[in-house]
């Protein structure tokens, strides 16, 4: 005889240290007349659990966690609007996205349509920067010249994607072959186009034709959006329906974006300085740059390093001392900045196809090969490796971080696409978000009731019945549960 067992699911994000779920209770149907609550240590036990613990007793407490320290890189075709994810160890592609939702459940987004070519005017959501939050997940915004720029959600693990259709199973991008790049063709099983789950989110970011280019995540999980041609940086609340929380004007044009201790940091392309924006009390202040590029902060807040395409070379932006120092790379223009798990900084040179690496202070302690042609990006893997994304033969480069030495270079293309054109400049893999000990935690817990008939109607699920068990502010608790008449079809 099978027996009807629900599995019960939570999953809670929270953006601050602890939340507290004492009491959980699943009933059966009038049928059976059967309970099951889950309420002390013993209890919770019996489930599985992921980055939770015991602390106070009797409860299920989040984290701490930090940072999903993932093997993932990512890049973007602003060509024809595509997101690509790729494993840092072996290089491969493992899965390709639009880089807007058009419409979520028959809402239009104000997104351009998909895979519309980027003509700089009026044609294509044109994506630029990428960065990565607390949860492994991606954000990207959508520069759509001439048209509503957007910001985009990407999950980068398929447990925090979306079951749309509700068929039980997620519908998203893979490398179904296993060669390495994915295939765009219908049949192929390997792009799902609008159709994926693995996609978020979309949203739209200030008036429109305002160029949203630069986009960051702080440590308290804020992500920040500004907008080139009027000055303005958005901080958003990424829970679920994700909503503005505050509009900071900046001035200038807005080009990358950075966090770095209680701060967010915006490189501006039309002069004016750079600024730093105090991640709460929303204060802004500057330090003497000129018109640059990528741009990757300090932990303390108090430094960024900057690409200078002006006639070459890092800058080095002191809001303490209100300075900013110039120190030679090679080449005449220089475009975007990382730092290395040692904390030295790394220069993508684009006119000279190489990248420079310094210490702190300017010193240059060798420039090597790129791994591709005109390197707009360059980030740091959780392995310590160096990556580069290079627009001019559109791949990504990736070199040891000690020696200098190329280890490979892999290609943005695949079937059924065209000119993969890669361009952004900010951090897209995560790293520098985890130098800041961010507070969001997330964790999960699942447990299983056998109701002991088959086909036993379940009548409801209630969760944090006692007063502790009251869900802090700042913090997301997902509860769901699924039947069956055995495991398997659940």
């Amino acid at each position: 005889m099978h027996r009807r067992r629900p599995r019960t699911p939570l999953r809670l994000a929270r953006l601050a240290p602890l939340a507290l779920l004492p009491g959980l209770g699943l009933f059966a149907g009038a049928a059976a007349a059967q309970t099951k609550v889950w309420t002390v240590d013993g209890d919770f036990d019996v489930g599985t659990s992921s980055n939770v613990q015991h602390k106070p007793a009797n409860t299920i407490v989040l984290g701490p966690t930090p940072v999903s320290k993932q093997t993932i890189v990512w890049a973007d075709n602003y060509n024809y609007g595509h997101i690509v994810r790729i494993d840092s160890v072996t290089g491969k592609q493992t899965a390709r996205f639009d880089s807007a939702l058009v419409a979520i459940n028959g809402q239009a987004t104000g997104a351009r349509p998909a895979n519309e070519y980027c003509n700089w005017a009026n044609t294509g959501n044109c994506p630029g920067r990428i960065t990565t939050d607390a949860n492994g997940d991606v954000w990207i915004v959508n520069r759509a010249f001439g048209s509503q720029g957007t910001l985009s959600k990407f999950s980068g693990n398929v447990k925090h994607c979306i079951d749309r259709n509700g068929d039980g199973v997620i519908q998203t991008s893979n490398d179904k072959n296993g060669d390495g790049k994915i295939d765009m063709a219908a049949g192929a099983g390997e792009y799902f186009g609008q159709g994926d789950e693995c996609i978020i989110t979309t949203i739209p970011v200030g008036p429109t034709n305002q160029w949203p280019r630069a986009v960051a995540v702080d440590k308290r999980g804020k992500i920040w959006a500004c907008t080139h041609l009027d000055g303005k940086c958005y901080r958003y609340n990424p829970n679920d329906p994700v909503a503005l929380e505050a509009t900071v004007t900046v001035g200038g044009n807005p080009y990358s974006a950075a966090t770095g201790g209680d701060y967010l940091y915006v490189s501006n392309s039309g002069g004016g300085g750079t600024k730093r924006v105090h991640i709460t009390t929303l204060a802004v202040d500057s330090a003497p740059c000129p018109s640059t590029y990528g741009i990757v902060g300090d932990p303390s807040g108090n430094v960024a390093y900057l690409g200078y395409c002006g006639n070459g070379g890092m800058l080095r932006a002191d809001f303490v001392n209100k300075t900013c120092v110039q120190y030679q790379t090679a080449g005449s223009c220089s475009t975007a900045t990382t730092l290395d798990l040692g904390g030295f900084v790394w220069v993508a040179n684009f006119s000279a196809n190489t990248v420079t690496k310094m210490t702190a202070n300017g010193v240059s302690l060798g420039t090597f090969p790129a791994g591709g042609s005109s390197p707009h990006g360059i980030s740091v893997d959780f392995q310590g490796n160096i990556w580069t994304v290079n627009d001019g033969n559109s791949s990504m480069g990736k070199i040891n971080s000690a020696s200098g030495a190329l280890i490979g270079s892999y290609p943005l293309d695949g079937p059924g696409l065209q000119s993969p054109t890669p361009y952004l400049y900010s951090d897209f893999t995560g790293v520098q978000l985890d130098r800041q000990a961010p507070y969001t935690y997330v964790g999960s817990w699942e447990g299983t009731f056998d109701g002991g008939v088959p086909a036993v109607p379940w009548s409801k699920l209630k969760w944090n019945g006692e007063p502790q068990g009251a869900v802090p502010a700042e913090t997301t608790l997902v509860v769901s549960v699924r039947a069956a008449d055995s495991l398997a079809a659940i």
